[in-house]
């Protein structure tokens, strides 16, 4: 999930009520929705609709593909369909943990071995936050949205509309993904909530792993 850099100045567009409400709804959603659909679901005007969610997205903080599926109230004009663009944290001044997430994942692809170790580490992690949360019984959903992972239910999977690892998977796609793919795993080993497996299954605008229900092979 992609958007330019969010500052103040775009967190500042959330300040309007109605706005904000937009927003929200959007991260709600399971997947991206349409202008109408919006308007319905917070019972808006579709004019008014229009104006806030182009605000969202002139500011970064959502993003619109074209559904040629759906057109418009102009025929042939294909309509379009809002996502959250990014998770939104602010820190001042910026703090860059990307920037040492590069020069260990750089330092690390060089020594011969690595891979499997850091799998392994990266299992270990997962099982020991599922088991750490503190809260008895928490579910893996709950502890994946905790995460910043947005997860949602999509038929007989659950998808993750954000990935937190969006930087480092640029230097590394291979690596990034396999590490995430068994912190996974190992989250999924420890939690109460039956996620499903955990599996690798990139897609436009989510992350690449998913938890197919172990119902259907």
């Amino acid at each position: 999930m992609t958007g330019h850099p969010v500052g103040l100045a775009d967190i500042a567009a959330l300040a309007d009520p109605v706005r904000r409400a937009i927003y929200l709804s959007l991260q709600d959603g399971t997947c991206p929705q349409s202008r109408r659909e919006v308007a319905e679901r917070l019972e808006l005007p579709l004019e008014i609709t229009r104006f806030h969610l182009d605000r969202l997205e002139r500011e970064g903080l959502i993003i619109s593909e074209v559904s040629p599926e759906e057109r418009g109230p102009r025929l042939g004009r294909p309509s379009k369909r809002y996502s959250p663009a990014s998770r939104i944290e602010v820190t001042l001044p910026p703090r860059r943990f990307d920037l040492l997430g590069r020069i260990a994942l750089r330092a690390l692809s060089a020594i011969p071995g690595a891979g499997p170790a850091l799998a392994d580490t990266a299992y270990e992690l997962g099982a020991d936050v599922a088991k750490g949360t503190g809260k008895p019984g928490c579910g893996g959903i709950d502890i994946l949205g905790e995460l910043g992972f947005q997860p949602f239910r999509d038929g007989d999977h659950v998808r993750l509309r954000n990935c937190p690892f969006h930087e480092l998977v640029e230097e590394d796609i291979d690596l990034v993904c396999g590490i995430n793919l068994r912190f996974m795993e190992g989250l999924a080993s420890g939690v109460a909530e039956d996620l499903g497996r955990p599996i690798l299954d990139p897609g436009p605008n989510r992350c690449c792993v998913s938890f197919k229900s172990r119902d259907f092979t």
